[in-house]
């Protein structure tokens, strides 16, 4: 089991749920920086909260695309097997990176390497503040495939160093610039733009990505569509924990080694809209020395993540204009 890209989830939601709705207008009127760092704190909720109202204001105004905003256009995407994960090729600021693909994840961000590339050092930052340190940052532009995005809001904080990649591209990427697109992972692939399915679909708020209700066994809850967890889990008891064989795992999370001791199991089936899909596993994790773990549990916003393995078994497709979520399974071979 690999804890390692899941703990980034449980880490940016864990911000939202304690997220105090800071406001700072003079930084989202600074405008075309030629891509520049705006500022630096150590308090992970205002530097999340600074991103996301920028960008919300900038999805107000028309932005330039080199391909037309609203056609359908397909962009490759690449299967870490080892890792249990996907990335997307990108080039920021016209530099070609392999980004770690998170919906997941609300903001993009780039690691401590990667912004050197861009005329930041943080060989000046002692060792023992790098673990809070978070900087924001502009580019000029960012692109994958045929699309070019323009000064799209990151974040760059100690994080990033768990992937092993240069940086993630967020749900809010997603969200903001398309009016739909469709998660075709197991062909390698995201279709932006792309058709709505004929099939019942389930409404999602975008302030928390995609958590949708679904039901397990018959009964309902509600779960996070999770592009880089690299398994899915649930916080809820599935099955009865007194019966259930239990063992140790070790992960990397935000806090440095964490032990988890969990259960494994495949239920029955799951149901997303009218969806149906038999016999997807589930581990439980009954207890665990993260707190950051423990601490997004409590927030009670999600009871189960579907990751990795949920993206092989069923294409997802997001409505973004509607807020509504499709997921058509894949034929079984």
């Amino acid at each position: 089991m690999k804890f390692k890209t899941t703990l980034l989830m449980l880490f940016c939601l864990f911000v939202f749920a304690s997220c105090n709705g800071y406001k700072r207008n003079a930084f989202l009127e600074k405008g075309n920086n030629d891509g520049r760092f705006y500022f630096e704190t150590r308090e992970a909720d205002k530097a999340f909260d600074y991103l996301t109202e920028y960008n919300e204001k900038k999805n107000q105004k028309d932005y330039v695309f080199t391909d037309d905003r609203r056609k359908k256009i397909k962009v490759g995407v690449r299967f870490l097997a080892s890792d249990d994960y996907w990335t997307i090729p990108v080039k920021v600021n016209d530099v070609p990176m392999d980004f770690f693909l998170d919906t997941g994840t609300w903001l993009s961000s780039l690691s401590y390497d990667a912004v050197k590339i861009f005329g930041k050092n943080y060989d000046d930052v002692p060792v023992a503040q790098k673990d809070s340190e978070m900087f924001a940052y502009f580019p000029r532009t960012l692109s994958f495939g045929n699309i070019c995005l323009f000064y799209p809001g990151f974040v760059s904080y100690q994080l990033n160093s768990i992937t092993g990649t240069p940086g993630t591209l967020g749900f809010e990427n997603l969200l903001y610039y398309f009016d739909s697109f469709t998660l075709d992972l197991k062909n390698k692939s995201i279709i932006f733009n792309d058709d709505i399915p004929d099939v019942k679909g389930e409404k999602f708020n975008p302030d928390y990505c995609i958590i949708i209700p679904i039901k397990i066994n018959g009964k309902t809850y509600n779960a996070m569509l999770d592009t880089g967890c690299a398994f899915t889990f649930a916080y809820v008891d599935l099955w009865d924990e007194e019966q259930s064989e239990k063992f140790e795992e070790t992960g990397d999370t935000w806090e440095g080694k964490s032990k988890f001791q969990v259960s494994r199991k495949k239920v029955k089936d799951i149901v997303i809209g009218d969806t149906v899909i038999e016999k997807l596993t589930f581990d439980r994790i009954h207890k665990t020395e993260s707190d950051i773990y423990n601490s997004t549990k409590e927030s009670g916003l999600v009871d189960v993540i579907l990751g990795s393995g949920f993206f092989l078994r069923a294409k997802v497709t997001v409505d973004t204009k509607n807020e509504m979520c499709y997921v058509v399974p894949y034929e079984a071979k």
